[in-house]
């Protein structure tokens, strides 16, 4: 019979081994991970999978507890050296045990489970992760920072290594993990930008929408057909004859053009046609350009890009780079050409979306029956919703112009109704309020049980000529601030890459159980890189390519909306070692309870 070495027989007296190799630790261990793993079990059922895993299985005391047992786990199969022919299935299970503590981190530190939205007829390759950033563009600066994720709120304190990596005129202050934004009128002497605000109500059939106007801060808003403006004073007197104003037509490409510009010096490389790039890819200095879509009013929901229903216009384009094989994602905004996801452009190129000039008067008429872009020039006459507030008065004149023509005046108090010509829209005038400004109202809110998590929100100071000031965004949400006399784009939210493939969604295909809505299965069918047929991914058939498996996780239908599935990816480099590890526990312990039968000790007991 084989000995172990006598260094080895010493260090097995040694105290610190033989509690770590005892049952005085697993015991309690294992309990209390059963414990642990039963209440994440309690909140994922009520919470979802989300809350539970940042309540519990990112937490930093939840590995502790899992390194504790696979420190039992060593110690406990070293204890046993030297091993004999009763020692089999003990060892192959505690190896399995070990190799399946490995492949969980692995999977924890290297793997990948993220989101993939597509839109029916369109592509993409953008995969929104849980993880949070926030972003800043300023000019050629771009910075992302990771944000920590869990249930506690975070201060200062705990933003500190965040705030060390944005410009200087940034820090952050303090992140919700769940909030409630909201805005409210404060009074604010000392701030040179108080004045007026009016708040209203519109009502259709189709929704109902309340915003506010500032005379300062936000005196024109654009919604849907209609323009809404609020002046100080009285409304313009009515014109005894209309102006008619002759266009001059639009230029060709009246649908706007991708603009690409050189990097270094802002040279004008070749400006795209969006009609020219919707039919084919177009490619640049080695830069292979793919249109994924073009939005009207591109908004962020649920943490991903898509088009809004009514709003304000914020057209933008979502676009594939493909250089030297790499495949990235760029979006760009027609009213934030400064933006990009790419701080030091692509193949030293950057990429702007220019919308095409409006057609211009020769002849202009009042300025009052236009509407004024922002470099000041007159556009083209349009639908405008004015009001206007005289001093000391708790009145409002209300004046609509559909088409350039005024069709209504009126004067108004708080809580009166106007009809409107477009689309069955009522105005209802709200709250007159006087020496006010508008700031971010945010609450800390609690989920609630079988409910969509709320979104967090993020609390940022803006260092600007000496002076301080803060502004939240809430989770998802873009905001241009402007900080000296530079725009800069703020962005806070989920964290994305782009698969190395792209898939093209041809067709969603919904089941319903005969008789109702409720789904009995649904499936995308998807071209990947439009280089192979159609392959479909199911509720019980992914897709696995590159490493990376997806999954049909859920969509989106509904009745003047785009249909969206929502696919699941994963790469989880854990995952043969996980499997691994679980046989050899479930071989080991088989082999453990034959050598401790009956049968086996009788046997044993035979043998000479």
């Amino acid at each position: 019979m084989s000995t172990a070495p006598e260094w080895f027989q010493a260090i097995k007296k040694n105290f610190l081994f033989r509690f770590l190799s005892s049952i005085h630790l697993a015991i309690p261990t294992l309990a209390t991970l059963a414990i642990v793993v039963g209440w994440g079990t309690i909140l994922e059922s009520r919470y979802g999978a989300n809350y539970a895993r940042w309540a519990i299985y990112e937490q930093p005391w939840f590995w502790v507890l899992l390194g504790l047992i696979g420190l039992n786990v060593l110690f406990a199969a070293l204890s046993r050296i030297p091993y004999q022919r009763r020692h089999t299935g003990f060892v192959i299970t505690h190896l399995g045990i070990l190799i399946l503590l490995g492949g969980s981190f692995m999977t924890a530190q290297w793997g990948i489970d993220g989101t993939l939205r597509l839109t029916e007829g369109s592509q993409g390759q953008s995969v929104d992760l849980p993880n949070l950033v926030f972003e800043a563009v300023s000019g050629e600066v771009y910075r992302k920072v990771r944000l920590p994720r869990g249930l506690a709120v975070l201060d200062e304190s705990d933003l500190a290594d965040a705030t060390r990596e944005l410009p200087f005129s940034l820090r952050l202050k303090r992140l919700l993990p769940f909030a409630e934004v909201d805005v409210e009128m404060r009074d604010d002497p000392q701030n040179p930008q108080q004045g007026t605000v009016v708040g209203f109500m519109l009502k259709s059939p189709m929704f109902q929408v309340a915003e506010w106007l500032h005379t300062r801060i936000r005196p024109e808003e654009r919604m849907g057909p209609a323009l809404f403006r609020l002046i100080e004073g009285e409304l313009p007197a009515p014109q005894a004859v209309k102006a008619r104003t002759k266009l001059r037509p639009a230029p060709p490409s009246s649908e706007g053009a991708l603009v690409v510009l050189r990097v270094a010096n802002g040279e004008l490389v070749k400006k795209i046609p969006l009609s020219q790039l919707q039919k084919q890819a177009a490619e640049v200095d080695s830069v292979k350009i793919h249109l994924v879509r073009a939005y009207q009013r591109a908004i962020v929901s649920a943490n991903h890009l898509t088009e809004g229903d009514e709003g304000k216009l914020n057209p933008a384009l979502e676009l594939n780079l493909e250089v030297g094989g790499q495949k990235n994602r760029e979006v760009a905004y027609a009213n934030f050409p400064q933006f990009s996801l790419h701080k030091e452009g692509l193949g030293g190129l950057r990429f702007e979306y220019q919308l095409a000039g409006p057609s211009v008067p020769e002849a202009t008429a009042p300025a009052q029956d236009h509407d004024v872009a922002g470099d000041g020039e007159p556009r083209a006459a349009t639908n405008l919703i004015e009001f206007a507030v005289a001093p000391a008065s708790e009145q409002v004149g209300v004046r609509l112009l559909k088409a350039g023509q005024e069709v209504l005046r009126q004067t108004v108090s708080a809580g009166e109704a106007i009809q409107t010509p477009w689309m069955g829209m009522v105005l209802t005038l709200g709250s007159i309020q006087r020496g006010v400004v508008p700031a971010d109202r945010v609450l800390e809110i609690e989920p609630q049980e079988k409910e969509p998590l709320p979104p967090g929100a993020l609390q940022v100071a803006i260092a600007d000529r000496g002076a301080s000031r803060e502004v939240w965004l809430r989770e998802g949400e873009s905001r241009e601030v402007t900080v000296g006399e530079s725009p800069m784009h703020l962005r806070f939210g989920s964290d994305h890459f782009n698969l190395p493939f792209r898939l093209r969604l041809q067709k969603f295909i919904k089941t319903d159980y005969p008789g109702s809505s409720m789904a009995q299965e649904y499936e995308s069918h998807v071209e990947v890189d439009s280089t192979s047929g159609i392959q479909v991914i199911s509720m019980n058939q992914p897709l696995k390519r590159d490493g990376y498996t997806l999954y049909q996780a859920s969509y989106e239908l509904g009745p003047g909306r785009p249909t969206v599935s929502i696919l699941s990816v994963n790469r989880d480099p854990g995952r043969f070692w996980k499997y691994l590890g679980s046989l050899l526990m479930s071989l080991g312990i088989v082999i453990y309870t034959l050598h401790r039968s009956r049968l086996a000790r009788a046997q044993r007991k035979e043998s000479p």
